[in-house]
């Protein structure tokens, strides 16, 4: 019993309560999670960044186990040669209300931010 209390102690960083998943376009390639300061988040900001250049590409389950999930997408949507009139914005910001009720729903305890 003592060897699971110790090794369940350990496994769980205090650093996970502000895990942070980003779920972006190609506007978000750049931005790292790691323990280099200068080249990312740094320590206090662990996390993961999955692609997702169109709303349909984004999956609601990789949010998961995260705390914070930053949606950056759906610019590309808006470059479609399809959408020409403020119907088809509305349309485009309707799917995207649905991925974040999506997320939402995959993980009730998450902050989403967009």
């Amino acid at each position: 019993k003592q060897w699971y209390q110790r090794r369940v102690r350990g496994s769980v960083s205090t650093l996970n309560r502000n895990s942070t998943c980003i779920i972006g376009d190609s506007n978000t390639r750049g931005l790292k999670f790691g323990t280099d300061g200068a080249k990312s988040f740094g320590k206090f900001l662990q996390g993961k960044s999955f692609y997702a250049p169109l709303i349909s590409d984004i999956d609601p389950h990789v949010a998961t186990g995260y705390r914070n999930c930053v949606v950056m997408c759906a610019v590309n949507d808006l470059k479609a040669d399809s959408i020409r009139t403020p119907a088809d914005i509305n349309c485009v910001f309707n799917r995207y209300v649905e991925k974040i009720n999506q997320i939402q729903s995959a993980n009730p305890h998450v902050h989403v931010y967009f």
